[in-house]
C-alpha cells in the first residue's frame, strides 16, 4: 500500500504524487526533475552535479555522484509536491491505495465535491 498526495488546480486534472523512493530521480536525476515540472530542483540538482563532477578527483566524485543520486531518489517526490505548491496547485488530500488509479477513486469517494471543482 502506497500514501498519495494528491493536488488540484482549477480546472485541471487532480495529480497524484505517491511517497516513494523515484528510481527516476534516482537514475535520471534532473531530466527526471524537469519532465514532472520541478524546474528550480532540477537547475540546482544539474548544478550540484557538474559541481561534484568538476571540483572532486575520480573515486571521491564518483561516490559523490551517488550520494547525489540516493539523495535525489529519497527526496525527489517532495521535490515535486514542493514544485506543485510553488506553481499554485493546492493539497486536495492524501490517501492509501496500491496504485494512482486507487489513489483517485478513494480521494473521490471521499471527497466527490472535488469532481465538480476539477473540471471547473
Amino acid at each position: 500500500m502506497t500514501i498519495w498526495t494528491a493536488y488540484l488546480r482549477q480546472g485541471r486534472p487532480p495529480v497524484l504524487v505517491p511517497e516513494t523512493f523515484s528510481w527516476g530521480a534516482a537514475l535520471f536525476g534532473p531530466l527526471w526533475l524537469a519532465v514532472h515540472g520541478a524546474w528550480i530542483a532540477a537547475v540546482l540538482a544539474l548544478c550540484a552535479g557538474l559541481a561534484l563532477g568538476l571540483a572532486l578527483p575520480a573515486p571521491a566524485g564518483t561516490l559523490a555522484a551517488l550520494a547525489l543520486a540516493w539523495f535525489l531518489g529519497l527526496t525527489g517526490q517532495d521535490l515535486r509536491r514542493w514544485s506543485l505548491e510553488q506553481r499554485g496547485w493546492r493539497l486536495a488530500g492524501v490517501v492509501a491505495a496500491p496504485d494512482d488509479d486507487g489513489a483517485l477513486a478513494r480521494l473521490l469517494e471521499g471527497r466527490p465535491e472535488l469532481i465538480a471543482e476539477a473540471v471547473a
